[in-house]
C-alpha cells in the first residue's frame, strides 16, 4: 500500500514562543486516503493480557434445573394462571431467571429469558417505552460476548430507536447511552467480517450527524464537543475503508452514501473541528488542547504535516502554559499509531479460534511519522508470516511522532507488540 510521503520539518531560530509555531515550512498537498490497516488487520496488545473465550450462545445448561429455577418457574405459571400469556408480573421472574442461567453458564437460556421479559414490557408498556432499556443492554451484553454481531447489530438499532435522544435534551444519562451507541455501532462495524458491516458505519455517522444538530441547537458545549470527537471516530472509519469507486449500477445504496461522505471527507472533519474551536471560549485549556490534539491527527493522518505540525504546537503551547506537564508527557512524549483511540478497535469476537500470535516489534519513527529499521519476532518459527506481515503494515501504518518544545522529533527504537485478528 502506498503512504504518502510527509514533507520534512524544519525549525527557526526565532524565541521559543515562536518556534512552536513554525515547525513545517513546506507546502502542503492534500493526498487519496487509502485503506487503513491498524485496528483493522492488526493492533497493539498487551502481552501479559489474558485471552478470554467467548461464551457460546448455543451452550446448554450445564445441569439440571436448579431448586431456585423451579421456584421461579412456578411464579411464571401463577403469573401466568392469573393474568394470562402476557401478564407484566412475569418480568421480574424472568429477569431472575436470566441471571440465575448465567450463573450456571447457560447463555443461551439467559438469552431466551431475557428475550421474553423484553416481549413482556413491549406488550405491556408499548413497541418503544424505555423500561426495555436496561434488558436490552443486559441482551446485548450476552450477544457481544458470544461474537452473536448480527443479533448484536438488531439489537443496537432497537435500542437506540427506544432511546430517542431526540426526544430528550442531551445530557447527563442520555448523552452517555447516546455515545455509547455509537460506539456500539462502530464496535460492530470494526468486528464484522460477513460483508455486511458498512450498514453499521453509516447508521452510526448518520445518527451522529443528527445529534451533533440537536445539541448546537440546544448550544449545550459539552454535548457537542463529544459528538464531535464521536463523528471524527466515524470519519477515520468511513475515510479508512478501501475507495467505494465503483460503477454506480454495481454500487448499494449503503456504498452509494459512503462514497459521498468519502469524498468530502477530509473537509469534513477540517469543518467539524473548526466548529468545535468555536465553543472554547469557556472551556479550560485541557480541552482545548484535546481538540487541537484531534486537529493535529487528523491532518498528519491524512499527510499535511505541516498543519499538524502547527496544530501540535498549540497543544504544546496550551498544556504547558497550564501547567499540565504529565498530560503533555503522556499525549505528546512518544510516538503513537494514528487514530490514537484506545477503544475504536474492539476486539468483539474472532473468526478463527486459533490462540493469537503476539508479534515482537521493534522500530524507529521519524520527525515526520514514518517507521524505520523495523525488526520483528515471534516465539515460534513456523508463525514468522505473521510477524512479517505485521511488519509489512507497521511500515504504511500512519504515526503522530513524538512532539517536544521545538516540535516533531524522531524516536529512539521502541519495542512494542501486536497481533494480526480474525485470521482465517
Amino acid at each position: 500500500m502506498y503512504r504518502p510521503l510527509h514533507d520534512s520539518f524544519v525549525t527557526s531560530p526565532a524565541l521559543p514562543t515562536l518556534l512552536c509555531l513554525a515547525i513545517f515550512c513546506l507546502p502542503t498537498t492534500v493526498h487519496a486516503h487509502l485503506p487503513e490497516l491498524y485496528g483493522r488487520e492488526y493492533r497493539r496488545v498487551d502481552p501479559l493480557a489474558e485471552i478470554i473465550p467467548n461464551r457460546a450462545l448455543d451452550a446448554g445448561p450445564s445441569t439440571l434445573p436448579s431448586e431456585e429455577e423451579k421456584a421461579i418457574a412456578a411464579l411464571l405459571d401463577a403469573a401466568e394462571s392469573r393474568g394470562g400469556a402476557y401478564d407484566q408480573g412475569q418480568a421480574d421472574p424472568l429477569i431472575n431467571l436470566a441471571q440465575l442461567r448465567l450463573a450456571r453458564d447457560d447463555a443461551s437460556g439467559a438469552a431466551e429469558a431475557y428475550r421474553q421479559a423484553i416481549h413482556l414490557v413491549r406488550v405491556n408498556e408499548g413497541l418503544y417505552s424505555r423500561g426495555q432499556l436496561p434488558l436490552l443492554r443486559a441482551l446485548m451484553a450476552l450477544y457481544r460476548e458470544a461474537g452473536n454481531l448480527p443479533a448484536l447489530g438488531d439489537a443496537a438499532g432497537y435500542y437506540f430507536r427506544v432511546l430517542n435522544p431526540a426526544a430528550q435534551d442531551l445530557s447527563g444519562e442520555n448523552l452517555v447511552r447516546s455515545l455509547e451507541y455509537l460506539r456500539w455501532e462502530r464496535e460492530i462495524y470494526a468486528s464484522r467480517r460477513d460483508g455486511e458491516q458498512l450498514p453499521h458505519l453509516l447508521r452510526a455517522y448518520r445518527a451522529n450527524e443528527a445529534l451533533l444538530s440537536q445539541a448546537a441547537g440546544e448550544s449545550d458545549a459539552n454535548a457537542y464537543l463529544e459528538l464531535v470527537f464521536s463523528q471524527m471516530r466515524n470519519l477515520y472509519l468511513i475515510l479508512g475503508e478501501k475507495p467505494l469507486e465503483m460503477k454506480a449500477d454495481t454500487r448499494t445504496p449503503t456504498e452509494t452514501a459512503l462514497n459521498g461522505i468519502q469524498r468530502t471527507g477530509q473537509s469534513t472533519g477540517v469543518k467539524l473541528l473548526e466548529s468545535a474551536l468555536a465553543w472554547l471560549d469557556d472551556t479550560t485549556s485541557v480541552t482545548q488542547a484535546r481538540v487541537y490534539l484531534e486537529r493535529g491527527d487528523w491532518y498528519q493522518w491524512n499527510g499535511q504535516s505541516r498543519r499538524a505540525g502547527a496544530a501540535y504546537a498549540e497543544v504544546v503551547a496550551l498544556l504547558s502554559k497550564a501547567g499540565e506537564e504529565a498530560l503533555l508527557a503522556d499525549w505528546l512524549g512518544e510516538a503513537i499509531e494514528i487514530p490514537d483511540e484506545r477503544d475504536l478497535w474492539p476486539l468483539l469476537t474472532e473468526e478463527s479460534r486459533r490462540p493469537p500470535v503476539v508479534v515482537e516489534a521493534r522500530y524507529r519513527v521519524t520527525a515526520s511519522g514514518d517507521v524505520r529499521s523495523v525488526s520483528v519476532t515471534t516465539a515460534r518459527e513456523e508463525d514468522e508470516w505473521q510477524a512479517n506481515r505485521v511488519r509489512r503494515m507497521l511500515l504504511d501504518t500512519h504515526f503522530r511522532p513524538r512532539i517536544g518544545p521545538l516540535g516533531p522529533e524522531p524516536t529512539p527504537e521502541v519495542t512494542r507488540y501486536y497481533r494480526l485478528l480474525n485470521l482465517r
